[in-house]
């Protein structure tokens, strides 16, 4: 398997391997029923969450202030680059009158990378928010000062995580 880049190749640089398994974990947890828009906003709990526990995050993705919560923009291309290489089916599915994107995984999922800690950690973050619908996580998100404190669409400091 071909090495990803990872933080001590490039300080401040996304792990994409630890990227990759984050979003593995999650959908592996929530099946066709987790959508993007909620993926998004779990990796930003575990990234920001464990930043303010350990003071560095577990990818290291650049999170952005956008309308509907913050999002890892290399998250969305880690989903396209992940369908093309056949590690998760990507659905459409009809919710509510809307179409969702999700995905499954593709075979075993593979935590490739993540030490036994950001994994309990994962954990966390997935039984805080498993039940949680679509439009509460958004809430919460918008309701935080990490995402309020930034303009739209500007990048949103990990230093943030400390008034969660």
């Amino acid at each position: 398997m071909k090495k990803l880049l990872a933080p001590d190749d490039n300080p401040g640089a996304v792990d994409r391997q630890k990227l990759r398994a984050m979003i593995t974990y999650f959908v592996n947890q929530g099946a066709e029923d987790l959508g993007k828009t909620k993926l998004m906003k779990l990796l930003y709990y575990a990234d920001f969450g464990f930043f303010a526990e350990h003071s560095r995050p577990i990818s290291g993705a650049t999170y952005r202030a956008y309308p509907r919560g913050p999002v890892p923009e290399a998250a969305l291309q880690e989903l396209r680059s992940m369908v093309g290489d056949g590690l998760l089916i990507q659905k459409m599915i009809n919710v509510g009158g809307y179409i969702q994107e999700s995905h499954l995984v593709q075979g075993a999922p593979s935590l490739d990378g993540l030490d036994s800690e950001e994994i309990e950690f994962l954990a966390r973050v997935w039984e805080k928010w498993k039940g949680a619908s679509v439009s509460s996580i958004v809430t919460a998100t918008h309701s935080e000062a990490p995402w309020r404190s930034v303009d739209l669409y500007s990048d949103i400091p990990y230093e943030m995580a400390y008034l969660l």
